[in-house]
């Protein structure tokens, strides 16, 4: 009957807890919604739990996740709320019980047991309760339901006076050294995290293999709030194209920030030096992320860690970005690494995301003409990590470019070399002043505005996907005095459609073929092309 009382108890939590492991923090009589006296319920016991330690107040938290996939970064945040207001700035401590190189030993010899944590908290009484686990870029513990503040019946009241919640955010991490491609392919988008109103934040990062805490105070014991989420199964032409919010651009384009374009995707793949940062990409489903076939199409599946809403390529610990292994590549039949042709891929996520603020696909159901003709002319924007004006190989924050697109005949007519690498399906795009998409930014989107397009709140179009440019054979980077190439994915819209909603419909022939990645060789891509003579492209 204890053992069927407890579970009954439990809410939010994702992961099933053991009876033993349940068992383990029942040392003393049980109170209802509390382990003893002043200990809040463990919604998750087999994520988290209190026991007793020799510490102030007699109480700690240990936390258990499972072990990362290989050469993977572990990132844990632990949200805890407490019916009391802190006196000091000391949030408490999040710390690995086997300590960093044991563990990565650990995890290098293929022992994948899960990986446990002691928490210390800032206050003996009222503990605080746990109301979020997020590790590896999904929740494996959830209880924002009423009684989630701790400092239940039997805390006794709270420091601060009736009413006040303070909640907390621990941040862990252990990572391999990212290893950071000079080739071409970065883009990401990140963010932090909204909080109620009234609430006072003050948050502690290190950089590295770091422990992180934050603290907030609010008038009410209302939830931490995760921002504005449309659930996973939500429309995606409901919320497709359209930040949160935006910063407006300067004419050649410039900085942004967190929430700007939530539909980048940083696309990651583990190597034997490491998880090395590999290409950009964009979001276009809750499932499924477009870039450069060029980027992927020599990598297996299980290779390839996909980011999304991340804001800074340099830091691993962003609480609001979610992390997603990919599940197929595919590569569009019709491409060949020779010549670019057909430069688009899909990568199809094991798990869907999560939309939030920094979190949205963007619109690739094209309302316009498919017709070149038709987009001359307009001005589109891309954004990236790459090579930035100072001559930098990566910018740690996305930078927005804009640009113009050209005829075929404008871009045939600047250079010979571009007869063998555009075709009906690509289109020529660029200032020419040494601005645009460099090293670093293969498999961006170019996006332009769409219909009732407003400065801050879009809708914006995918249309293109950076392919590839001119060598500049002194400086051995991109030569943006010449035009940039773009896969334009308005002529692939059958192709994706089949993959991205695959929905039977009447009189239409089956899904279209894919080339499906099976095994992985080397990383030798081809960033940026040179002059040599390559057939024509179809």
């Amino acid at each position: 009957m204890l053992i069927r009382g407890l579970l009954a108890a439990m809410t939010g939590c994702l992961w099933a807890a053991s009876e033993t492991e349940a068992s383990k923090s029942r040392t003393q009589p049980r109170v209802p919604g509390v382990l003893a006296a002043g200990v809040p319920m463990s919604p998750c016991p087999g994520v988290f739990r209190y026991e007793r330690h020799n510490v102030p107040g007699g109480w700690a938290g240990v936390v258990t996740v499972p072990a990362p996939p290989t050469n993977m970064p572990l990132v844990l945040r632990v949200d805890l709320a407490i019916a009391a207001a802190l006196t000091t700035k000391y949030a408490g401590t999040l710390q690995l019980q086997e300590g960093r190189r044991a563990l990565l030993a650990r995890l290098a010899s293929g022992d994948r047991r899960p990986v446990r944590y002691t928490l210390r908290f800032p206050v003996g009484m009222p503990l605080p309760a746990v109301t979020r686990v997020h590790a590896m870029g999904k929740d494996l513990c959830r209880n924002w339901g009423p009684g989630a503040a701790g400092g239940g019946a039997a805390t006794g009241g709270g420091l601060g006076g009736q009413g006040v919640t303070t909640t907390i955010s621990l941040e862990h991490s252990v990572r391999p050294e990212p290893v950071l491609d000079d080739g071409p392919q970065q883009v990401h988008a990140a963010s932090t995290t909204p909080k109620p109103p009234g609430t006072v934040q003050l948050f502690l990062q290190n950089d590295g293999d770091s422990s992180a805490s934050a603290a907030s105070t609010a008038s009410t014991a209302s939830a931490p709030a995760d921002g504005v989420v449309a659930s996973e199964d939500g429309d995606d032409d409901q919320v497709c194209g359209r930040p949160v919010h935006h910063r407006l651009l300067v004419a050649g384009g410039g900085g942004s920030d967190p929430g700007d374009w939530p539909w980048l995707a940083a696309v990651f793949a583990s190597t034997s030096l490491g998880l090395e940062y590999h290409c950009a990409g964009t979001l276009v489903s809750a499932g499924h992320v477009l870039t450069a076939a060029h980027c992927v199409h020599r990598l297996s599946p299980e290779s390839l860690l996909v980011y999304v809403g991340r804001h800074n390529v340099r830091k691993w610990t962003e609480p609001q970005a979610q992390a997603r292994e990919v599940a197929v590549v595919h590569v569009h039949p019709d491409h060949q690494a020779v010549n670019y042709t057909a430069d688009v891929a899909v990568l199809q996520l094991s798990e869907r995301v999560a939309y939030d603020w920094f979190v949205r696909p963007i619109c690739i159901d094209w309302t316009g003409p498919e017709a070149l003709a038709a987009v001359v002319g307009r001005v589109g924007t891309v954004v990236g990590w790459g090579r930035d004006e100072h001559g930098h190989v990566l910018s740690p924050e996305p930078r927005a470019a804009r640009l113009p697109i050209v005829s075929q005949e404008v871009c045939l007519r600047s250079r010979p070399e571009f007869l063998h690498v555009t075709s009906e399906r690509t289109f020529c795009a660029g200032f020419r002043n040494g601005s645009g998409p460099c090293n670093g930014d293969s498999g961006s989107g170019l996006m332009l505005e769409g219909p009732g397009h407003t400065a801050t709140s879009g809708p914006w179009f995918l249309r293109g996907v950076v392919s590839l440019s001119l060598m500049d054979g002194e400086r051995r980077t991109c030569d943006l005095r010449h035009f940039v190439v773009f896969t334009d994915v308005a002529k692939f819209r059958a192709w994706l459609g089949a993959l991205i909603r695959p929905r039977p419909a009447r009189g239409r022939p089956p899904a279209a073929a894919t080339k499906q990645v099976e095994t992985q060789t080397d990383l030798d891509e081809q960033p940026i092309w040179d002059s040599d003579p390559l057939p024509n492209r179809r």
